[in-house]
């Protein structure tokens, strides 16, 4: 599965450096100039799903996440591998101190899912301190199907539908009193569902 990446509160996607890539909102984001490294100063993640699998009433989705930096390294800006949980530093201007550096740490990153329109959280996963990391989701079928989904399936029909993850990080900022709660952008996966000749669902991911 192509893989795309993506930053803070935004569906924009990313490829690595240099190359540019148009998504369906229409915008454009790279890792090419020193605007680049602070606009992503708290990072991007790539990801891609692994596979699907059904058992007892639960959907197991396996889900390949790596977290990267936007960064300077050697006179070349790209994106580099990190480990989500190591501390950070960027740059911020103020007319009291001009141009200063601080440092940040992430306290908890979580991997989130939720059905487009369902105002409830589905999965809530915490994830560990890797920069590549296999994260499971276990997603009940009433979750992700309606009644009236569950209803046609019985009835022989093949339904589609749809979920999102995203990632969410708690960052605490130095000088800071509160932690602050960075969203960044999700990833939609579309799927169909079936019964199969043992009257079980099934769930194939649409590309």
């Amino acid at each position: 599965m192509k893989f795309l990446l993506l930053s803070l509160l935004s569906f924009s996607a990313f490829a690595s450096s240099g190359i540019n890539v148009k998504v369906s909102d229409g915008g454009l984001a790279n890792c090419k100039t020193k605007a680049d490294i602070q606009r992503n100063k708290f990072g991007v993640y790539k990801a891609g799903l692994r596979s699907i699998t059904v058992e007892d009433e639960i959907a197991a989705v396996k889900i390949d996440v790596s977290f990267l930096s936007c960064a300077e390294n050697d006179g070349q800006i790209g994106f580099n591998e990190v480990r989500p949980y190591d501390s950070f530093s960027y740059q911020t201007v103020s007319l009291s101190t001009g141009i200063s550096t601080v440092q940040a740490q992430a306290e908890m990153i979580k991997m989130i899912s939720y059905r487009d329109g369902v105002y409830k959280k589905i999965a809530d996963i915490q994830l560990s301190n890797e920069e590549k990391q296999t994260v499971k989701l276990e997603l009940k079928l009433q979750d992700l199907l309606s009644e009236e989904e569950i209803t046609a399936l019985q009835d022989g029909k093949v339904v589609t539908g749809n979920f999102d993850y995203t990632i969410q990080k708690m960052i605490k900022i130095e000088n800071q009193k509160k932690s602050n709660l960075i969203n960044f952008g999700a990833f939609r996966i579309h799927f169909k569902a079936n019964l199969d000749n043992n009257n079980q669902v099934n769930i194939i991911a649409i590309k």
